[in-house]
């Protein structure tokens, strides 16, 4: 770089970097233009467009310039490391069970480090500072990218955990791999290490107590609670009870935590979610309330793990609900839920009314077809609800498609001919 193109350079990411801090990303974007032909030639331009970048909320308006970059510059750590965490930001905190696009940032990610990886000089391959730090973006990278490179994702955090088995913190990433698939034991001894290196940090004893429920170890859980403010008891299940706490929200998915679907009749289809309501037992578990669409992970009266990190918040009646991911079921419910599809013109409470209270029709509040789930509780039996709901059908005349429930007591008959209505029913 000459002279001239020095100080013009340093003059623009100083007018940049100034404006950013203001907010003026307008007036940052504006110097740094001013370099675009050095952006692909001088790192440290590179460097000062990406820090604008980082700090701009509508920097993915400029994703062909970080891609350029990334292409101009493949070997040059700092450069990948910086570039790769402005993509990596992005999806920071996704669910392990969400859906994962063909244009994902964790794909370019993944990409961009294992090449700088490659290319690095052997000195640099033993440095923790550089070898290290990109294993570890790309190991996330992985992680978000999906259960079917967890093997590799496996074999960097630990190829990472070598150069510096010290680092508390990188061990944390590796047992936050472990959780989002679902591998528990492997987590906790990790995350409970951690938590003696660094002390009682939030983010570590939140996932400890999350592993440890999951694990059925609920006084370690319930201790971990302690430590955060929330006391209670160990219940009869192992599990831990916390009184008090307000009804949350939880999305399920099609999907399990390795990729795998839910249900057979899940296979080749687009995962698909649901949000159902649980009342908790603890801050990360708890049980089903509302009867879910067939095919997801649990069910009505299942109690659910969930992870602590919130998909969003909304307004319910005046107060905040937090919205959760799902992480294991941790138990299937005693009651048992049958798809249903109705006539519009049921109507559903009258029907209720003349059940006894431990079968009852859940209707979901969406817009035609009336469908929902029969729930029958652990207090009736199936052949027992089956004559009681048939025989309020028969009386109320009316047009109810059962067709799980009829096959559930062995009505194959009758379950082929609720099939062929519960389509009929469904039709606009």
């Amino acid at each position: 770089m000459s002279d001239d193109v020095e100080t013009r350079a340093r003059k623009a990411i100083e007018t940049a970097g100034l404006a950013a801090q203001k907010g003026d990303f307008e007036a940052a974007w504006a110097a740094m233009e001013h370099l675009r032909p050095e952006l692909t030639t001088q790192p440290v331009v590179a460097l000062a467009w990406l820090s604008v970048l980082r700090a701009d909320p509508k920097g993915r308006a400029r994703d062909a310039d970080l891609a350029a970059i990334l292409e101009a510059w493949p070997a040059e750590p700092i450069v990948v490391l910086l570039a790769s965490s402005v993509l990596l930001a992005r999806i920071d905190g996704r669910a392990a069970d969400e859906a994962v696009p063909s244009d994902d940032p964790s794909h370019l990610v993944a990409a961009a480090t294992r090449r700088c990886l490659e290319r690095l000089p052997a000195e640099d391959q033993k440095d923790p500072e550089v070898a290290g730090r990109l294993g570890l973006q790309l190991g996330s990278a992985l992680r978000y990218a999906g259960p079917q490179h967890d093997a590799e994702a496996e074999a960097v955090y630990k190829r990472v955990l070598a150069l510096r088995p010290e680092e508390p913190w990188w061990q944390f990433d590796l047992a936050l791999f472990y959780k989002n698939r679902g591998r528990f034991a492997e987590a906790l001894p990790i995350f409970q290490d951690v938590q003696k290196r660094v002390g009682d940090e939030p983010p570590v004893l939140w996932n400890v107590a999350i592993a440890a429920t999951a694990l059925r170890l609920g006084d370690v859980a319930l201790e971990t609670w302690r430590k955060l403010g929330f006391d209670g008891v160990v219940g009869a299940d192992g599990l831990p009870r916390i009184q008090g706490l307000a009804d949350v929200k939880v999305r399920l998915s099609t999907r399990e935590l390795d990729g795998t679907p839910a249900h057979p009749d899940e296979a080749g289809k687009p995962v698909r979610y649901e949000d159902v309501w649980v009342r908790p037992y603890s801050l990360v578990h708890g049980v089903v309330l509302n009867p879910p669409r067939p095919g997801l992970r649990a069910g009505y009266d299942d109690t659910i793990l969930w992870d602590g990190q919130p998909l969003s918040t909304f307004d319910h009646r005046g107060e905040t609900i937090h919205l959760f991911p799902m992480l294991a079921r941790l138990e299937r419910g005693a009651a048992r839920a049958f798809a249903f599809v109705a006539d519009a013109s049921t109507d559903v409470e009258a029907l209720n009314d003349a059940l006894p209270d431990s079968v009852w029709f859940y209707v979901r509040p969406v817009a035609p077809p009336l469908e929902g789930a029969l729930i029958v509780e652990p207090e009736s039996t199936v052949e027992e609800a089956s004559r009681l709901v048939l025989a309020a059908l028969a009386e109320a005349k009316v047009r109810v498609a059962l067709a799980d429930l009829r096959a559930a007591v062995g009505d194959e008959a009758g379950a082929a001919r609720d099939r062929a209505l519960a389509v009929e029913l469904a039709r606009p």
